[in-house]
């Protein structure tokens, strides 16, 4: 049983490693007597000729590249002579991808890279008879390969020797750009208490239609649910607190989460009855303000608008604020 989920998780998770469309022999699959022994016993082979793009089976982020040799043959001087690429999936696995083309590898160290985006070109280097692309999964960053499908494979997901199989890793093509910058700003957004902008970026993401599994979609409407779980209970602290705290955490909150369903829990609260009020709020106004400016200067940074005068702004009206600091942090980047 253990095995067979171990399999079927596999099998949702990785694409053939060359481009959608594309039809390829499977020269050597798991048990090969060749070469696909030991730590490479779940490893398979795939006819690429030299040159031809090769893609990530699966996201994650490069962590290791050899690309400086030039040459290879079926002797032993040469099986460490192969050049590779190797990808974290940050579950414990690593793809790493053989044999590739002196400097063809397309990526450096620290990328991340998504599903199906075009890593390397194919080579013969290493231990090998003919140009073909070695690939195997491997437990860790060790060398030892690990039981792995494609969900682009029909049957169980395993390719077999001298079987041909056509790719389905389209990737996520020009949509890489708008997914990287969603959620480096999510991020930002966040780490800033701007919940508002947060919540429009992780609602795109979560409605984003890629044909591949890529976690950064596929985990944005667990994380929009979560940011709006967040705010209800913001909402339910603010009702408890001391009248000051209270109408600060009020102002803060109305704009925080403006054009949110949560907009609609904090506009329920009522402090304006309450005695202190009035003293409570005329205290707040000026981080109030500094926080208006703020989100205004993050704005229009996401915008690709001059955000500095807002930022200022931002410091003259609150100066030892989080957003009168924030705003200086930013003037600084």
């Amino acid at each position: 049983m253990a095995a067979f989920l171990v399999l079927l998780l596999a099998q949702s998770a990785y694409r053939l490693p060359w481009e959608e469309g594309k039809n390829f022999r499977c020269t050597q699959g798991n048990d090969g007597r060749l070469s696909h022994n030991g730590d490479a016993r779940y490893a398979f082979d795939f006819s690429l000729p030299a040159g031809t793009k090769v893609c990530a089976a699966r996201g994650g982020k490069v962590i290791e590249i050899k690309e400086d040799e030039s040459e290879g043959g079926f002797e032993e001087r040469f099986k460490t002579r192969s050049n590779f690429v190797k990808i974290d999936h940050a579950d414990g696995t690593t793809g790493l991808y053989l044999h590739l083309q002196k400097d063809g590898a397309l990526v450096d160290v620290g990328d991340t890279v998504l599903q199906g985006d075009v890593i390397a070109l194919s080579g013969a280097t290493g231990y090998v008879t003919t140009p073909h692309l070695h690939f195997q999964v491997n437990k860790g960053d060790s060398w030892e390969s690990i039981p792995v499908a494609f969900a682009d494979v029909a049957g169980n997901g395993v390719p077999t020797a001298d079987g041909s199989y056509t790719s389905a890793n389209p990737g996520v093509g020009p949509l890489k750009e708008e997914i990287w910058l969603l959620r480096r700003q999510t991020k930002l957004a966040l780490q800033y208490g701007a919940y508002a902008f947060a919540w429009v970026r992780l609602k795109r993401l979560s409605e984003m239609k890629v044909k591949v599994k890529y976690e950064p979609v596929d985990g944005a409407k667990a994380e929009l649910e979560a940011l709006l779980k967040k705010g209800e209970a913001h909402a339910d602290e603010i009702e408890k607190m001391p009248i000051d705290d209270a109408v600060r955490a009020w102002l803060l909150a109305r704009r925080a989460w403006n054009g949110t369903p949560v907009e609609k829990r904090i506009d329920k609260i009522s402090l304006q009855s309450k005695e202190g009020y009035a003293a409570a709020h005329a205290r707040a106004l000026a981080t109030d303000k500094a926080q208006d400016a703020f989100l205004r200067g993050l704005k229009g940074e996401f915008e690709g608008k001059a955000p500095d005068l807002a930022y200022k702004e931002a410091v003259k009206a609150a100066p030892e604020s989080d957003f009168g600091r924030w705003a200086r942090e930013r003037l600084k980047r």
